[in-house]
C-alpha cells in the first residue's frame, strides 16, 4: 500500500493489522468503507477519517492519536486500548463501541453519539466533560464504570 490517498475505497471485511503500518503519514482513508476489517494495533497517527465507515471493526491498540475522525461510522466497533490522544471525534458514530482503556487524552467528542458504549477505564475524559460534549449517553458505562442515564 504505497498510495497516500486511499479516499472512497472498499475494503469492508479486510485484513490488515499488518498491513496497514505501511501506509504513509497522514494517509487519506476518508469516505473509505472499512466496516468489519481487521486493524488491530494499527499505526493511523494523523490520518483522514471523515465520514469513513469502520463499523464492527477491530481497532483494538490501534494508534489514532492525532487522526481527523469526523463523521467517521464506528458504531459496535472495538477500540480497546487504542490511542485516540488529540483525535477529532466530533460527530462520530460510537454507539456500542468498545472503548475500554482507550486514551482520550485531548480527544474532541463534540455531538458524539455514545450510547450503549463502554468506556470503561479510559483516560483523559470524565463523566462531566462527556455530558457536555456527546449528543447522546444512554446506557453508556462510563470510565469509572457507571452506567449512565
Amino acid at each position: 500500500m504505497s498510495d497516500s490517498n486511499l479516499r472512497y475505497v472498499d475494503l469492508s471485511g479486510a485484513d490488515l493489522s499488518s498491513e496497514v503500518n505501511l501506509m504513509p503519514p497522514q494517509t487519506e482513508l476518508e469516505r473509505a468503507c472499512l466496516q468489519s476489517s481487521h486493524l488491530e494495533g494499527a499505526d493511523l497517527r494523523n490520518t483522514r477519517l471523515a465520514f469513513t465507515d469502520l463499523s464492527s471493526s477491530y481497532l483494538d491498540e490501534a494508534k489514532l492519536d492525532g487522526a481527523f475522525m469526523r463523521n467517521v461510522n464506528l458504531h459496535t466497533t472495538s477500540l480497546k486500548g487504542a490511542d485516540l490522544r488529540a483525535a477529532e471525534l466530533d460527530r462520530a458514530d460510537l454507539s456500542g463501541a468498545k472503548l475500554e482503556e482507550a486514551d482520550l487524552s485531548g480527544a474532541t467528542l463534540n455531538r458524539a453519539d455514545l450510547n450503549h458504549a463502554n468506556m470503561s477505564g479510559a483516560t483523559g475524559v470524565n463523566i462531566e466533560s462527556l455530558e457536555q460534549a456527546a449528543y447522546s449517553l444512554e446506557e453508556a458505562t462510563m470510565p469509572d464504570g457507571s452506567k449512565h442515564d
